[in-house]
């Protein structure tokens, strides 16, 4: 019996200090941003993790196994998600979103209104994950030019397309731009729009500062990122989230350009998972091999 106490108080104690260690190292990265491109494949999915626990994931990619990929990032105890966006409804980035909705509460989920459609796939899963999200009890927020939505002082979203009332049939240009500042860092997240949305996000009114790290669209095809789209960003750093694809991407146009540039570039079908740690003031980035 005493034998039996003892191994359960030791049990006990090591539970405790598992514990106490994962909230010291919580603690640890508390002031930090750190955003995950995702190795998904041929997809998308960002996982962003702000100071004290707020999240955000901008897509979901092809499959199930981002929740294995993204339970490697967060806290086990961490069972919220406070936003998910959508940018727009392919299978390579709303696919993972069902079993994100299955294992997280998500609070907020921001889409594009889309009206329009190119395809009636599209359309389906449009439709089943904005009633699942309903289901689950999340707040549906349409994007559109000029919402800002803010975590922190310093941690926020300014959301650059679509504009209000967009009426077109290619399904990519509904994709979500949006701006996400933290302290003095600044990265670009475009989904998969093409050129001709590409001088449309900037309005005069618009002071864009510098950017340091940009999300290369729809994977690094040839018809998007035009040269002009990289003059006007001007990134330090350029992610293109890809994988095994009959497509050509990332064009060899694409990749010529950002070298032209001086752009550092990295892809998770070559870098794996790549990890951005920022202070707000100065970054790092880590791929996973």
């Amino acid at each position: 019996m005493k034998r039996k106490l003892r191994i359960f108080f030791i049990l006990v104690l090591l539970s405790l200090a598992v514990f106490i260690w994962q909230r010291v190292f919580a603690t640890s990265r508390d002031s930090l941003l750190e955003v995950n491109f995702l190795n998904v494949g041929q997809g998308d999915s960002i996982l962003i993790e702000m100071p004290y626990q707020n999240q955000v994931l901008i897509d979901g990619g092809p499959g199930s196994d981002v929740v294995e990929k993204i339970a490697k990032e967060m806290p086990f105890f961490d069972r919220k998600i406070e936003m998910v966006i959508l940018t727009h409804p392919d299978r390579d980035h709303i696919s993972g979103l069902f079993s994100i909705l299955d294992t997280y509460k998500v609070d907020k989920v921001l889409l594009p209104n889309i009206r329009y459609f190119d395809s009636e796939k599209r359309k389906v899963l449009y439709e089943t994950f904005k009633r699942k999200v309903r289901e689950q009890g999340g707040k549906i927020i349409f994007g559109k030019r000029g919402q800002r939505i803010s975590f922190s002082e310093n941690s926020r979203f300014l959301i650059l397309w679509p504009i209000d009332n967009l009426k077109i049939k290619k399904n990519n240009d509904y994709s979500i731009v949006s701006l996400f500042s933290f302290g003095n860092m600044d990265f670009l997240f475009t989904g998969d729009i093409s050129k001709r949305i590409e001088p449309q996000l900037f309005p005069g009114n618009l002071e864009l500062k510098k950017i340091e790290v940009v999300k290369i669209a729809h994977h690094g095809s040839r018809y998007s990122t035009s040269e002009f789209f990289i003059k006007r960003v001007s990134p330090e750093t350029a992610i293109i989230s890809v994988g095994e694809n009959n497509y050509g991407h990332p064009a060899r146009e694409v990749l010529d350009n950002l070298r032209k540039y001086g752009i550092k570039t990295f892809r998770t079908d070559e870098n794996g998972k790549i990890k951005i740690i920022s202070d707000g003031n100065f970054y790092e980035v880590i791929p996973e091999r």
